[in-house]
């Protein structure tokens, strides 16, 4: 992911280049979120207890805060900009 954030950032000035970026880099941090929402956090959950269930939550809040940026990355995008 900091990769296309690095290619993105380089195309600054230049929404042709830039929004197929921004566009994979919304696609990334997307599929990431997913994973760990259907493999990570339940084993977690399930082998870590307690603890496994705490981890879970705060990247489940840490994954809030990017959802709700999503969407205006993706209205973004077809300007140009992130």
């Amino acid at each position: 992911m900091d990769g296309y954030y690095e290619k993105y950032l380089q195309n600054t000035g230049n929404p042709d280049k830039q929004g197929p970026w921004a566009r994979q880099l919304i696609w990334e941090v997307a599929r990431h979120s997913i994973g760990e929402e259907l493999v990570v956090y339940p084993l977690f959950e399930q082998f870590l207890g307690k603890e496994g269930h705490e981890l879970a939550e705060h990247d489940r809040a840490e994954h809030q805060v990017a959802q709700v940026h999503l969407p205006q990355g993706q209205r973004s995008t077809q300007r140009g900009v992130l």
